[in-house]
């Protein structure tokens, strides 16, 4: 028990129940289809994120690595057919009727509109939309879908008649998942990394409201029985508890959440929606419970939670409070519950399997394989590694918790990464880190493979110190992160970009912040001590991807960039003009 304190169009034909499956990209091209025969034999990483299941018990689950989707006969409990699409199909949703799959494709930045009968599917359409869709809804009558951008920081509605984008929503954070409220036309959206939330009209199309909870990496989405609350799993790290074991198994360092928020509190702006929601803790010293993920509530209150970094999903009641953990496959990131709340299918996504649980005996009734899966890579053992809470003393959290898909959770942490306790630092991005050294705020790790294994020593606190193994296979996912890619909001107006180049270059930026790195191998007294720490000197960190930061500074103490040079006077002899200034920003933010 837990207690208190988860294009080219494509013609796809399947004959029969999958025996065959033909797949043609454009007029000549193939593509790599498998029927449920040949997914007995080919090897190759599926890893499947996102569930449908359709009202004749056919279940659909889309692969992140493959873009294919697996086409499973729940019944029976066997793969039937797995059908390539894409390239990484990460979110899958359906109109009302079950004839049209929704799929984001974030390797491609298209949604698919997929056509269905019964088992069989075939792409209709492949709609463009901005960079790296994540998550997509269908709205009650079926016809418009909203689809979530991460590094564009916009919310598309997508007219499912025409196939085409009919609005656009901008945003001051990098999206994720996404609810819309029963009353039909709210849309919430949530931050990928920190603990933003924004209200959209989706009649409208404008912001109603955003704010923030103390929290990072939001990635489960629910609404309670009766409509009055909006249920989030998120974690919350402790910035003034330093990393030491005591502070990780006591489940103080950082911790396990769902957050109910009453959702008159969440559309009401004269309500403080932290003060009127309760949270719950899940984990407990010596079975922790890191990275909590999707979430599912049925109609009694029954409660479903992904434990993705120990492999569990958590059944029970959230209020009253009490729920019972089953184990399930590696890193479970998608639930979907059947029409009778019998059972529920998991999908594992570093095990390439779907883990079938009875709900009511609270236990895993059977396990479907999606397919024999590849001998692994340094780089893909690494991430799967990564995304391992297990990493860490009794699973408290993973490399993921605070570098939130290789980039940064936003939050400060007091790590011990730069040789002291009592300076929580901004958590850095590890997007692009090959080509950062030396690493820590402090420059003193030359080799980022010594970083990796302080880390993990040090911060995760683990019973049985790494092997190099480990160490090596880590260091080598990191090392292929590449940095955010450049959106197209980053780069709207050229001419100021152009002119903060310049000014970037005349006020000496570059002697720190050398380009094409925008960063340098030495470290630097920048005027900001670190208070109980006693370091002055910092390792300047690369400015690309800049526009993805939440705070600024080794401590955070700059909560925007024009704070950077306003507030704190950042290595200026002379204040910037206001034009000055914009036109700065506008070249940082393109980086």
């Amino acid at each position: 028990m837990v207690h208190g304190s988860s294009v080219l169009r494509a013609l796809i034909v399947l004959f029969g129940l999958g025996t065959v499956v033909i797949s043609l990209l454009g007029p000549t091209a193939a593509s790599s289809s498998r029927t449920s025969a040949d997914s007995d034999t080919v090897q190759r990483w599926r890893s499947p994120t996102a569930l449908w299941l359709a009202a004749d018990g056919t279940l659909f689950a889309a692969g992140s690595k493959s873009g294919a989707v697996s086409v499973i006969d729940t019944e029976n409990r066997e793969l039937i057919a797995e059908v390539s699409l894409g390239k990484s199909l990460v979110a899958l949703a359906a109109t009302p009727d079950g004839r049209t799959l929704i799929a984001c494709d974030a390797a491609a930045d298209e949604v698919l509109l997929i056509d269905r009968n019964g088992r069989h599917v075939r792409i209709r359409e492949r709609v463009p939309v901005p960079t790296k869709p994540v998550d997509v809804i269908v709205d009650g009558d079926g016809r418009n879908c909203f689809v979530t951008s991460l590094w564009s920081r916009r919310v598309t509605r997508v007219d499912l008649s025409t196939a085409k984008v009919a609005a656009s929503i901008d945003l001051d954070f990098d999206p994720r998942e996404c609810i819309l409220l029963p009353d039909g036309q709210t849309l919430v959206v949530v931050d990928a990394f920190g603990g933003k939330l924004a209200l959209i009209d989706t009649r409208s199309n404008q912001l109603i409201r955003r704010v923030e909870i103390p929290g990072h990496n939001m990635r489960g989405l629910a609404l309670s029985p009766d409509g009055k609350d909006l249920l989030v799993t998120h974690m919350i790290v402790t910035e003034s508890a330093a990393t030491t074991r005591d502070n990780v198994f006591w489940g103080i360092a950082m911790t396990s959440n769902m957050r109910v928020i009453p959702i008159a509190a969440l559309s009401d702006a004269g309500k403080n929606p932290v003060r009127e929601a309760h949270t719950h803790f899940f984990g407990d010293p010596g079975n922790a419970a890191g990275d909590p993920d999707a979430l599912a509530v049925l109609p009694d209150g029954t409660t479903l939670i992904c434990l993705a970094g120990v492999g569990e999903v958590a059944i029970g009641r959230y209020y009253p409070y009490g729920f019972r953990r089953v184990s399930v496959g590696q890193r479970p990131t998608a639930l979907v519950v059947d029409e009778k709340q019998k059972f529920a299918y998991v999908a594992n996504a570093h095990s390439d399997s779907i883990t079938v649980v009875d709900i009511e005996r609270r236990s895993a009734a059977a396990t479907i394989s999606l397919g024999p899966g590849p001998v692994l890579s340094q780089v893909e053992e690494g991430e799967r590694l990564f995304h391992d809470a297990k990493l860490s003393l009794d699973g408290w959290f993973s490399c993921h918790s605070c570098h939130t898909d290789g980039h940064s959770n936003g939050q400060r942490a007091d790590t011990f990464g730069d040789g002291s306790y009592g300076a929580p630092k901004n958590v850095l991005t590890l997007l692009g880190t090959a080509d950062t050294e030396p690493w820590a705020w402090n420059g003193s790790k030359k080799q980022l493979e010594d970083q990796v294994r302080e880390s993990l020593r040090m911060t995760m606190q683990p019973k049985v110190p790494p092997g190099e193994g480990t160490v090596a296979a880590l260091t080598a996912y990191m090392r292929s992160l590449a940095s955010a890619p450049i959106a197209d909001w980053q780069r709207r107006d050229a001419v100021a970009i152009e002119r903060g180049e310049r000014i970037f270059n005349a006020r000496g930026c570059a002697s720190c912040h050398a380009p094409p790195l925008y960063s340098n191998f030495h470290v630097y007294d920048v005027g900001l001590d670190d208070g109980e720490g006693g370091n002055r000197q910092f390792n300047p960190p690369s400015l690309r991807g800049l526009a993805h930061r939440a705070t600024y500074f080794h401590d955070g103490r700059a909560k925007s960039l024009e704070a950077v040079f306003r507030v704190h006077q950042h290595r200026l002899r002379t204040a910037l003009s206001d034009d000055d200034l914009s036109d700065l920003i506008a070249f940082l933010k393109s980086l």
